[in-house]
């Protein structure tokens, strides 16, 4: 993933428009829940469907999948919980560590409605295996109710995130705490509050204060085995949780009656008292490196597909990937005229976080802002045990551009960051530890000396995900749905047609201006037409 051999770009062509989507990399099949709504199941290798749920019962919504169980908001203001039939079936019976589905008298007990679902989908999407044939292909992509979380703890839910077996989830009843569960089961693990008035605050600055309950808007979240992470719009809470003793509570009374017999965890703030533009001005930077080099993949007329609605294309790393050095600002922070002030009677402009997330170890996070800033914080835990303070634990990155997603999945020195229009950056933070193995061994780090922040940072932009235009037309009601990065790619909601122009202008170039024969109509070609369809750059061989 860093611009060398060969990698893939393609997608696959959905009928309907993606507003958000899943990659189940165990089963090879790709989940999208359309903006008119319904959920389908498609097959990787050819984007046929395996199984879906209707209109009726899957609403416009985003959807969850972690170790096959999947969850969406229900049309009763819960929340269900899905798993994968071959894992019910092989490991959901009476005596299994997690039993599928769960049954009265447990209040997450799956509902009649999600089994009618089940029935219904059964019937219109049968399984395209023979009955004798392995029940892992007979099965493959479709899932079965587990478990229905709704009162008397969830009224209507806010934000979810699962990271299996914990899940969390921020109700509309509960305005300054997030309930954790354990997705096996269904039980409640712990009712956890970043309320700033019980909670022991490490880590923010001096004179820094978050806004009233009431008008704090939370951005996203995400949890670890041992911390969650709580993104409002004008500070980052990371709070330790650890499990209920004993049995878990039974109704919300008991929840709070726990919470009020225990001491509160402490909350780590990162918060700002700059000014936005005083951030930007003194963070990192990024500078365009421009190295020549001989592709490795030959000029091709056409590109390769898999079928009329798959594309699939090899494409030389270093034409995909534009690498960018990380570079400090042109001025001295520590010479630059302060403009972080604020005059009396004035509100303080917000740093404006619209997304966090934990590394996949849950050592460091990471998180974005409107303003375009990647702040990445290595090792976390140390500001709770004050070995540190965020100041001191953070990198800051000026991307450029507004940001507004970011993903950090199963590598652990990688993440993707998504930009306000929609250009993808692949950031990679140690790029040391790659080319240790070419590298001779340099002079021991001074023992005294605090730990560097992410010093071998690189940041790559995909060169064919780029258009000045397209992101932007989301506020004319084109579907935006994040994206996600899985152990061998990286994938996005994208305009099919815009990357077919992309790859095809290229070898144009490369041929020296010589006009390729169309493939695709006139009206095929108008970007638009497949704007909300699944696309994909890997850097493994596909299915």
């Amino acid at each position: 993933m860093d611009g060398r051999g060969v990698v893939h770009e393609g997608g696959y062509r959905t009928p309907e428009d993606v507003l958000h989507f899943r990659i189940d990399e165990e089963q090879k099949t790709l989940l999208t829940v359309s903006r008119s709504g319904g959920m389908l199941v498609r097959a990787l290798e050819d984007n046929r469907v395996l199984w879906g749920l209707g209109k009726d019962h899957v609403f416009r919504s985003r959807c969850e999948l972690s170790h096959g169980f999947l969850l969406f908001t229900s049309k009763h203001a819960g929340l269900e919980v899905w798993r994968r039939s071959t894992d019910a079936a092989l490991q959901g019976g009476p005596g299994s560590l997690i039993q599928t589905p769960i049954c009265e008298p447990s209040s997450a007990a799956a509902l009649d409605f999600q089994f009618s679902a089940a029935h219904a989908a059964a019937v219109l999407y049968p399984p395209q295996q023979p009955h004798d044939s392995d029940i892992s292909e007979r099965l493959r992509g479709q899932y079965v109710p587990h478990a229905y979380l709704g009162k008397p703890f969830v009224h209507i839910v806010r934000i979810y995130r699962l990271r299996f077996p914990v899940l969390a989830l921020l109700s509309a009843q509960e305005r300054d705490a997030v309930l954790l569960f354990d997705v096996r089961d269904g039980t409640v693990l712990r009712r956890v509050s970043f309320n700033f008035d019980t909670g022991r605050v490490l880590g923010a600055p001096n004179g820094f204060q978050l806004p009233a309950i009431s008008d704090r808007v939370v951005m996203d979240i995400d949890v670890t085995r041992t911390h969650i992470l709580i993104c409002l719009h004008s500070a980052i809470i990371v709070v330790p949780w650890r499990k209920y003793p004993g049995h878990p509570p039974a109704t919300h009374d008991e929840l709070h009656a726990r919470d009020a017999r225990e001491e509160p965890p402490p909350l780590l703030v990162l918060g700002e008292t700059d000014v936005p533009q005083v951030l930007k001005d003194t963070a990192m930077q990024l500078s365009r490196v421009f190295t020549r080099h001989t592709p490795t993949v030959g000029a091709r007329p056409l590109p390769d597909t898999r079928g009329e609605d798959v594309l699939f294309v090899p494409v030389d790393g270093r034409d995909s990937l534009e690498e960018f050095a990380v570079v400090p600002p042109p001025e001295d922070p520590s010479t630059a005229p302060s403009h972080a002030l604020v005059q009396s009677g004035t509100s303080r402009v917000p740093p404006c976080f619209v997304s966090a997330q934990f590394s996949p170890d849950g050592r460091h996070f990471a998180a974005v802002t409107v303003f375009g800033l990647l702040y990445l914080v290595a090792d976390y835990v140390r500001v709770e045990r004050r070995a540190t303070t965020f100041a001191e634990a953070t990198k800051r990155v000026y991307m450029g551009e507004w940001l507004r997603d970011l993903s950090w999945g199963e590598h652990q020195t990688r993440l993707v960051v998504q930009t306000a229009s929609e250009e993808l950056f692949l950031v990679n933070t140690d790029t040391a530890l790659h080319a240790a193995r070419h590298a001779s061994v340099g002079a021991a780090p001074d023992p005294g000396a605090a730990p560097a922040v992410f010093p071998h940072l690189a940041v790559f932009h995909f060169a064919d995900f780029s258009d000045p235009h397209i992101g932007w037309t989301r506020e004319r009601g084109a579907a935006f749905s994040g994206v996600q990065m899985t152990r061998t790619a990286i994938w996005v909601v994208w305009d099919l047609v815009l990357l077919r122009r992309a790859l095809r202008e290229r070898e144009q170039r490369r041929r020296k201006g010589h006009i390729l024969p169309p493939r695709y109509s006139e009206e095929d070609e108008q970007p638009g037409a497949e704007t909300g369809c699944i696309s994909f750059v890997s850097f493994a061989p596909m299915v």
